[in-house]
């Protein structure tokens, strides 16, 4: 089930409900809470793992693209690399974004309001909203804040979500 709501901005494309936050963070909760609400979530949700029983509530089409955009970058999901905005929106990467917009479009076929969730949008806000501007999309951004349970705690002189931790 979709809701459909008129776009305040005057946008014709659909409004999207971009979830954005590190892996850890709560977006896989808060995507399928966001889908109960009556957002869309796309048609190729990825499998539920150890790590993640009940699911990511992200496509796994999308997820394959934006690995292969951060390795072009030099870099990778779980890389210490950050990629450059300009190159996110260069000439470079204008046929990448329109592919992903494409592929955007498919995985949410029909669906006027839709939630899209996935944590290399972090790595990649930039390119994220340059495909999403190609769907005259209305975007809405969300990010998760949650404290971490205490068993998921770095040790002291370790590094969580790209920070050092003091010792």
């Amino acid at each position: 089930m979709s809701a459909s709501i008129a776009s305040p901005t005057g946008r014709s494309g659909p409004t999207v409900v971009l979830v954005s936050g590190m892996e850890r963070s709560g977006t896989s909760a808060l995507t399928a809470a966001l889908g109960i609400l009556g957002c869309g979530l796309p048609s190729d949700l990825m499998a539920g793992t150890e790590f993640n029983p009940k699911g990511y509530f992200e496509s796994t089409t999308l997820a394959n693209f934006l690995d292969d955009v951060l390795a072009l970058a030099g870099t990778r999901e779980r890389g210490w690399t950050s990629v450059p905005a300009d190159w996110q929106v260069s000439e470079e990467t204008e046929g990448l974004a329109e592919r992903g917009a494409a592929l955007i479009r498919s995985v949410h076929a029909d669906q006027s309001l839709f939630a899209l969730k996935n944590p290399r949008f972090s790595k990649l806000m930039p390119f994220t909203l340059r495909m999403l501007a190609l769907l005259d999309a209305d975007v809405r951004v969300v990010s998760p804040f949650r404290r971490p349970r205490p068993w998921l705690r770095p040790r002291p002189g370790t590094v969580r979500w790209g920070r050092p931790k003091p010792a």
